[in-house]
């Protein structure tokens, strides 16, 4: 799926190739299953620890704030 190949491009620390998918592997959850589903949550985790890997504090601290919505 999408967010193993982020999950995997993440790992091998090419941040910027994993973070748009990531995205959209988000936007499709968010479609698919929404917002509050489970998978959909860690989904958007990944999306946060992809951020903070590559160092963009202030888009992870903003996607953290989602999540705990």
């Amino acid at each position: 799926s999408m967010n193993n190949l982020a999950l995997t491009l993440k790992s091998q620390g090419k941040y910027e190739e994993a973070e748009p998918l990531h995205r959209q592997a988000l936007e499709l959850f968010e479609k698919v299953l929404g917002r509050e589903n489970p998978s959909t949550e860690r989904c958007r985790h990944n999306l946060v620890d992809c951020l903070r890997a590559k160092n963009s504090t202030a888009t992870a601290a903003v996607n953290r704030t989602e999540t705990r919505q």
